[in-house]
């Protein structure tokens, strides 16, 4: 076995990249350490990871030293003992059968990332856990007291399993998590009210579980947490205020300043006030919330509404914002100025409402229309900036030559009008065509020649596909199984080109 030129290239970089490269190439030009070099190369390239079904072939393995992570199969359940995992292993996995409790010490310190089967449920005794551990997974059974000096000083990643049924649900003592944790998810169960001190300052990514739905008060979360995400069943009133005594008598659930990325769970239905949240970037809100929102930070740049949502957009409301994927049930008529800044745009299944004129914005590239979008569009009311454009499936109305602006690269087209596809439609800019729903001729010419991939939709099956219907610049072609094969002069396609059936 010898390495692949990949690999060697791969070891050569990171050699220039390091300070004592020039060491090395001394070293290397010697033929007996070269050799040497090369081999322990090929057997670190064989031996890296490692399935273990039996202790014994482990025990036995006679490449231990080049083993970095190891694998333990399915029905692996026997008592491991000092020495048993190479001091070389960085990452362990244990098989969702195995519940034999792990002594002290047993796990050497090498291990960064370590994966506890879904069957473990003992409790994480001192220097169970290796100290030079980041990366912990709790599986499904694993429902101990965490306490205090148990988890490494270096963990900065702790997951707990997001099996509803038989997750984590137990007592976290104050100091339990190192101030080196950056990540944590909770799980499916925990239902345990977090409160000030529980969860370490350092903790920047926060999911909480399924059916957590405690009031959370000044404090509670960590003030530098970045990113908060709200299980399923949580459905409080959340302020965005500093936590007075006012705010927390009324029952509003304080959320600290630092966050950037704020997820709504599915039940989420209570107003909610966000505006001063002014680090905000990414707001995702539940599927069933239907409140008005009064105010936006300035800072957010992302929004994704719920699937009930259908309240309008005030104008100026969304200044900074450069995305929006708007629920399934909006069909709110969109006014003059709501965009300023949006570069994709993503309209829900019965969003039906006229795009009128200069109401998108000059620098938006990317629109995505619903199933039942069924609006003629006028000169202007699609920006020139567009790059994607995708119409809805009901989609049913005539287009004229010059309607698409000719700076869309990648097309989605639907019209049940019937009407043939005619020279001019299509932009010339155009390079990916996909038919989402479409039964009519294609012109010769019509689809014109600098596209490279198109997509027939399953409706297309009784027109002709003669010459210069497919551009000579295409290079895959995608026909649905249906399509009568009889219609298809393969003489007519391009030379070389992808011609595949779906």
């Amino acid at each position: 076995m010898i390495l692949s030129r990949y690999n060697e290239f791969i070891i050569f970089k990171q050699l220039n990249d390091n300070d004592n490269s020039v060491l090395f190439f001394k070293i290397w030009r010697n033929i007996v350490l070269k050799k040497k070099i090369w081999n322990d190369a090929i057997l670190i390239s064989k031996y890296d990871h490692q399935k273990i079904n039996y202790l014994k072939d482990l025990r036995e393995h006679k490449h231990r030293e080049y083993i970095r992570s190891i694998s333990f199969e399915d029905k692996f359940n026997e008592k491991l003992e000092n020495g048993d995992i190479p001091d070389t292993c960085s990452k362990l996995k244990f098989s969702n059968d195995f519940k034999t409790i792990l002594d002290p010490k047993v796990l050497p310190n090498s291990i960064m990332y370590l994966c506890l089967g879904s069957s473990y449920n003992h409790i994480i005794e001192k220097d169970v856990l290796p100290k030079n551990l980041k990366e912990i997974n709790f599986g499904g059974s694993f429902n101990k007291v965490i306490e205090v000096n148990t988890i490494p000083n270096k963990v900065n990643r702790i997951e707990f399993s997001t099996f509803y049924v038989s997750s984590f649900n137990n007592v976290i003592k104050i100091g339990a998590f190192p101030n080196s944790l950056t990540y944590l998810d909770l799980g499916g169960r925990y239902n345990i009210k977090l409160n000030k001190g529980i969860l370490p300052d350092s903790l920047r990514t926060l999911l909480l579980s399924s059916i957590y739905n405690f009031p959370i008060k000044k404090g509670d979360l960590p003030k530098n947490l970045t990113s908060l995400t709200f299980g399923e069943q949580f459905d409080q009133y959340v302020k965005d205020g500093d936590g007075d005594d006012n705010d927390e008598d009324n029952g509003c659930n304080i959320l600290p300043k630092s966050l950037k990325v704020l997820k709504f769970g599915l039940s989420q239905t209570r107003p909610i006030s966000i505006s001063k949240l002014n680090n905000l970037e990414e707001l995702i809100f539940s599927d069933y919330f239907n409140e008005e929102i009064k105010g936006f930070p300035k800072s957010l740049k992302k929004i994704q509404f719920p699937f009930k949502y259908n309240k309008p957009l005030l104008p100026n409301s969304i200044d900074n914002v450069t995305e929006i994927i708007f629920g399934n049930e909006f069909d709110s008529p969109i006014e003059l100025n709501t965009f300023k800044s949006i570069k994709s745009l993503t309209f829900g299944t019965h969003f039906n409402k006229e795009i009128k004129p200069f109401v998108l914005n000059q620098g938006i590239e990317r629109l995505t229309f619903g199933y039942y979008f069924n609006k003629s569009f006028q000169q202007n009311s699609l920006p020139s900036s567009l790059t994607f454009l995708q119409l809805g499936r009901e989609f049913n109305q005539k287009i004229e030559p010059g309607t698409f602006p000719n700076n869309i690269k990648h097309l989605v087209y639907s019209n049940r009008d019937k009407s043939p596809l005619t020279i001019g439609i299509l932009p010339l800019s155009l390079e990916t065509l996909e038919f989402l729903f479409f039964n009519a001729p294609i012109e010769p010419f019509s689809i014109p020649n600098g596209c490279k991939k198109i997509t027939l939709s399953t409706q297309f099956q009784n027109h002709p596909i003669t010459n210069n219907v497919i551009p000579q610049s295409c290079k895959t072609l995608v026909i649905s199984t249906l399509y009568k094969s009889e219609l298809l002069d393969l003489k007519s396609l391009p030379s070389g080109i992808d011609l595949s059936f779906i």
